[in-house]
C-alpha cells in the first residue's frame, strides 16, 4: 500500500493499482511525493518502483556547463601598419 501527496497532504493507503490509475488521469506524476512503509523518506515517484507505472522520467537537473575561460584579445599595434595605402619597405 501506498500514500501520496496532494496539495501538500498525505493521502492513502491506496494501492499499486490506484496509483496507475491517477497516474493515467494526471492527478499525479512523477515528481509526485509517495511513501510506503520501510521507506525512511518520502521520494518521487519517478524514484521509486511506481516509475515503471508512469509515462515520464524524473527530470535531472540539467549539469551546469562551464563557461570557457574569457580570454583577452590581443591588440594589434597599430604603429606597424602603414598608412596612406603606402607600403614601407
Amino acid at each position: 500500500m501506498w500514500y501520496y501527496e496532494f496539495n501538500h497532504q498525505p493521502v492513502g493507503p491506496v494501492s499499486q493499482e490506484a496509483i496507475a490509475e491517477l497516474l493515467a488521469t494526471g492527478k499525479i506524476n512523477a515528481l509526485t511525493l509517495v511513501w510506503q512503509e520501510g521507506m525512511p523518506d518520502w521520494k518521487h515517484l519517478g524514484e521509486t518502483a511506481l516509475a515503471a507505472l508512469s509515462r515520464t522520467a524524473v527530470p535531472m537537473a540539467p549539469t551546469p556547463i562551464a563557461a570557457a575561460p574569457r580570454t583577452r584579445r590581443r591588440r594589434r599595434d597599430r604603429r606597424a601598419r602603414p598608412t596612406g595605402g603606402q607600403i614601407r619597405h
